[in-house]
């Protein structure tokens, strides 16, 4: 029958879609896994993501304790870069409180968007964002980062790529804060070894 028919299509393509994801996570963090860097491991993700979900751009910031999200990198189809510091404060209070609340902030439409002030949508323009998901990633209760996925026209997003972006969060945040331990490991095991030629010289001169 028509309807059973359908039913079933729309099974056959969900699995079919289900795997695909799958299947783009685990090369992802196979890519990931590698890297030590932390510029390398986001500008991998936001090529990935952004080429995935056929965005304009993508990138993976990270957030000071004074609101100031720091894209290092980014990707970009058809828009500049965004790379370099940007105040969320300047956004308007709205864009914070929705922040806040913790969940993805998946905005179809910019310019039609009532919960968007005049400044955020007027920022946002400026920088040829007609539509995005903003994932916010926390540290315990702390904002520590951002991925953000942005389209230059207004696009209706669905729940799956919703949840891509993040599955796709977590991994890039977690991979991150890898490559930071292991610079500050290594940082410190340069000053040591720095240390102790400076006190072996001195023993020398004795």
């Amino acid at each position: 029958e028509p309807a059973g028919v359908i039913c079933i299509l729309a099974e056959t393509t969900d699995r079919v879609a289900n795997a695909r994801r799958t299947q783009f996570l685990l090369s992802l963090a196979d890519a990931l896994r590698p890297l030590g860097s932390r510029n390398e491991i986001m500008q991998l993700a936001a090529e990935r993501l952004g080429t995935w979900l056929n965005a304009n751009r993508a990138f993976y910031a990270e957030i000071s304790s004074d609101l100031v999200m720091r894209v290092d990198c980014d990707y970009c189809h058809g828009v500049q870069s965004l790379a370099g510091a940007h105040s969320l404060a300047s956004f308007g209070p709205g864009l914070l409180e929705a922040y806040r609340a913790g969940a993805p902030l998946v905005v179809p439409d910019v310019p039609g968007n009532p919960q968007l002030s005049d400044v955020a949508r007027a920022g946002l323009a400026d920088r040829r964002v007609g539509a995005f998901i903003d994932v916010l990633l926390f540290d315990e209760t702390e904002w520590v980062g951002v991925l953000a996925v942005q389209s230059a026209r207004p696009r209706a997003w669905t729940p799956a790529e919703e949840r891509l972006v993040q599955e796709v969060g977590e991994r890039v945040k977690n991979a991150v804060e890898r490559a930071r331990a292991e610079e500050e490991l290594r940082q410190l095991n340069e000053t040591l070894e720095e240390q102790v030629a400076v006190r072996s010289a001195e023993r020398d001169r004795l």
